[in-house]
Formats: C-alpha cells, structure tokens, sequence
C-alpha cells in the first residue's frame, strides 16, 4: 500500500460507490498494520451497517415472497439479495438500499394488495417517478419495495419483459418459490441499468464482473450480442462491459465488427493482454458497399446494420479471423428465404429490422 493514500477520501468514495464492505476485507487481508485505524473503523462500520441492513432485507423479500405465493403471484426478484446469493463470495457484503420485485403485467394489482395484507402502503403519486414500477413502503422511512411490471423505460430500452419471463427459470429462495433471469437477460439488465445510471457505482460494475467471471463459459456470447443489437442495447452493453474490464479485470466483447481500424484496435489491445474478444458476421466477409448501391431490390436486400464497407475493410475482417482476432461470429445472417427479399419496408439483411 502506498503511504500517500488520502484515506479520506478512499473511504468517502468507496461508500459512495457501494463497496464499503468489500474494500474493508480486501484491506483487512492485506494487513491491519497497513491501513490507519480510523480509515479501518469507517470502513469495518459501513460493513456491518451494510451486514444489519441485508439481514432486514432478507427477512423482508421472505415475507414478501410468502405472501405473493400465497396469492398465486409468480416473482421474479432484480438485483438485492438474490443477486448477491447468486453471484458473491460473500453475499451481505453486497450493499443495497430496497427490495426490487418483478411480476407479470397482469398482476401488479393483486401483488399490490398482497403487499397492503402485509403492512406496506403505496407512496403518493408525487413520489412514485419512474412508470415501469409502483413504490411501496413499509413504515416511514424503513423498507421500500418497487414493484415493477417491466425492467425499465420502454423508450431506452428494448428489453421485453414477457420475453424474460419465457426465459426465466423457476426456483427457490428461502423457502420461497421464485423466477430467476436467464444469463444472458441477467447481463444485459445489469449492463442498462449500470448505463442508465451513468455509470456512477463501482458496485454495478462488480455485479457485471462477477456473473461474467462465474459464468463466462456459459454465456452464449454471439446470441447475447444479437439481443443486445435488437433491444438496442450495443452500446449500454460495451460500455458496462469495457468499464467493467478497465477497473475491475472482466472481459470485454465487441460486436459486429466490419473495418480495419476496429481490427488493428482490437488485435493492439489483445496483444497488450485486454480480455478483448471480438465478434464479426458473414457479411462483412463477403460484401461491399458497393453491393448495396445496385439498382431497385438487388441492392436493397444486402442493406445491413453496419454497412459492409469498402475491399480493404473485407481483407481486414478476412485478416482478424486468420489471425484470431475474431473469437466469435454470427451464422445464418446471410441466408435466403423467399419472404425476406419481398419488396416491402424492411427488406435487407438481418440487422435491418
């Protein structure tokens, strides 16, 4: 450790960003006599505040999943203790502040009622902000519950919420019968949300860094890249990846791939040994530019998103896949069907629609 470390401010930010508890034990590992007393006792402090809080939040998403199955509700619990359980060493070292709960559409108003059985009030409408979930709490200023109907704003994200639910597993949780996200929905929600925040929490990013690092081998990178391009969700998912790579070590895939600079980018970076893996598509291996400008039907059934470019782009593509700059690629974007290639509003090549 070095000695001109502004203890301070390290404690300041580490609270800030969510990771109090898990900076103390990092610290407590590396030695007591390291690390000055009173920047220890904030830190030790945060952590069992963070330990009291989780151990009221269990007991609470408990009650509150007793009760929706007594009610029949299927729940699908965001982010909070099941999260922790699913992705930490230690799980109530995890902070949080609420208790996030999915349930389909159709039940919001039962789930309600079922939350009122059990002493939680709906907070007036002046205090309710996002439309995608209904605050509910539980004693004034104690227990807040947002129960949502969808994981975020339509208009940002294209995340569907029924989808997730027909991707979801069911499971338990204490006792209690729960759904639980897909990886690849578990990643893409963890990815807009630590966006949609700006990317202002260093625990968000650990969230992402420990669900890639625990199941890396069973994400199915090339379809995830394909859902995050369709709920336009690309650029939410490189940069929670890519900040979650250059603070915390997680791997970083980038899609779709058509150009020599992104390439030579690309193959630099994994030669300075980055996670980088990269991703391209038949397409770009095949086509040019100059394809899509041919006349009427022929030239519009090769539009794609991004464009193939010009010869030199194609010989670089065709360079990174000898080279294993290209890890993964995306099969079947070029197949024909008869009815892709009608003359209609939205002809072209996957990535189009």
């Amino acid at each position: 450790m070095t000695p001109d470390v502004a203890w301070s401010v390290l404690v300041a930010q580490a609270s800030r960003h969510g990771v109090a508890p898990i900076v103390h034990g990092h610290l407590r590992t590396l030695g007591t006599d390291r690390t000055p007393p009173e920047a220890l006792d904030a830190l030790a402090g945060a952590a069992r505040a963070c330990v009291a809080l989780n151990l009221r939040l269990r007991d609470e998403l408990s009650r509150l999943l007793a009760a929706f199955s007594r009610a029949g509700i299927p729940a699908l619990p965001l982010k909070g203790p099941v999260l922790a359980d699913r992705l930490y060493p230690a799980p109530l070292l995890r902070t949080a502040g609420d208790l996030d709960v999915l349930v389909p559409a159709a039940d919001v108003l039962r789930a309600g009622r079922a939350l009122e059985a059990i002493g939680y009030a709906r907070s007036p409408d002046a205090e309710q902000g996002a439309d995608y979930h209904t605050i509910y709490m539980r004693e004034a200023g104690a227990v807040v519950v947002e129960l949502h109907h969808d994981v975020g704003e339509r208009h940002v994200s294209g995340l569907d919420a029924r989808a997730l639910w027909r991707a979801a597993t069911r499971t338990s949780w204490r006792g209690q019968p729960v759904w639980e996200m897909a990886l690849p929905d578990l990643l893409l929600y963890l990815a807009f949300h630590a966006v949609k925040d700006g990317l202002a929490s260093l625990r968000a990013l650990v969230d992402i860094t420990l669900l890639v690092e625990r199941h890396r081998d069973e994400l199915p990178w090339a379809a995830l890249a394909a859902r995050a391009t369709a709920a336009h969700l690309g650029p939410a998912v490189y940069l929670a990846l890519g900040q979650a790579r250059g603070l915390l070590g997680a791997p970083v895939l980038i899609v779709h791939v058509s150009g020599g600079e992104a390439s030579k980018t690309i193959r630099a970076a994994q030669t300075l040994g980055a996670r980088v893996f990269a991703e391209t598509c038949p397409q770009y291996l095949f086509l040019k530019g100059d394809d899509a400008d041919k006349p009427a039907l022929e030239g519009a059934k090769w539009c794609c998103s991004p464009p193939p470019r010009d010869a030199a782009s194609q010989e670089a593509v065709w360079q990174g896949l000898k080279d294993g700059t290209f890890q993964v690629g995306k099969d079947g974007v070029m197949a024909k069907c008869p009815s892709k290639y009608e003359a209609k509003p939205g002809a072209g090549s996957a990535g189009t629609e």
